[in-house]
């Protein structure tokens, strides 16, 4: 450029002001801090001019089978994890050979247990109960209740394989004992002749369950229903109809015999 070009341009004011308003640009270039290279913000930090757009809101799920045809789901209580199979068969036949089962040696008491599952329909009903039981938590339903059949004509008991009985099981006669698919039992029950466990009526709305707790004593002919809860170490007595919640070891008899006729000698003389 020649000499007297250069000095034009530094007399010249707005050729000043051009270049002072480029110089920042250009050092920013050299520092790699141009306005294309910085960092846009962030789109929620940025005011929108966009107007709103219209979300419709969430589509509901379609109701379940259950509550399209009217059912009612049942509710099923919370119950601790169950034993091992034969920790929980084993706990039954020391309950049902002998209350001082520990002072005999494993073989002793082995071949007393056997003897008692091969003679002793009780029992029989008590260890068809646990493979039964086991079965139906398999899915293996129809065969659980094909034993529980098979464990009705032999010894007179019907436990459905879908209860809960926890271990140490005895059923002091089996005969006549009858335990519905929503009961849970705890832990060394004691169950006499007769004994029938079910639960909530199903006119209700839905069957409740009926839960008993551990070392719980249930007399000849008693009845248990209506989705009642019975409270650890109660005793429940014979012919006692159970309708209501009975507290922890509280013991509930049936209304005790009464008189209802005289008889005269002569009526007692054989005729």
């Amino acid at each position: 450029m020649p000499v007297g070009a250069r000095s034009l341009l530094r007399a010249s004011p707005s050729v000043g002001r051009h270049r002072a308003r480029c110089r920042p640009h250009r050092s920013d270039d050299r520092g790699h801090r141009h306005r294309l290279l910085r960092p846009l913000p962030a789109a929620r930090d940025r005011p929108s001019t966009r107007p709103a757009l219209h979300r419709p809101p969430a589509a509901q799920s379609s109701p379940t089978r259950i509550a399209r045809h009217g059912a009612v789901r049942v509710e099923r209580p919370v119950t601790p994890a169950e034993p091992p199979f034969w920790q929980v068969v084993r706990a039954d036949l020391e309950a049902t050979t002998h209350q001082n089962f520990r002072q005999y040696s494993d073989t002793r008491f082995w071949v007393r247990a056997l003897t008692k599952l091969a003679v002793s329909p009780n029992v029989r009903a008590v260890v068809t109960y646990r493979i039964s039981h086991a079965l139906a938590k398999k899915g293996l339903l129809p065969l659980a209740l094909l034993l529980r059949s098979r464990a009705i004509r032999t010894s007179g008991a019907e436990l459905n394989p879908l209860a809960t009985i926890g271990p140490g099981l005895y059923l002091v006669h089996s005969i006549g004992v009858g335990i519905g698919a929503y009961v849970v039992i705890g832990a060394n029950c004691k169950i006499h002749l007769g004994v029938v466990i079910g639960p909530q009526p199903l006119e209700k709305d839905a069957p409740r369950y009926t839960v008993i707790g551990d070392d719980v004593f249930i007399g000849t002919h008693a009845v248990i229903i209506g989705g009642v809860t019975i409270g650890d170490g109660a005793v429940i007595g014979a012919n006692a109809v159970v309708m209501r919640d009975v507290a922890p070891y509280t013991v509930v008899s049936a209304p005790p015999a009464r008189t209802v006729w005289q008889r005269s000698p002569d009526d007692a003389a054989p005729g």
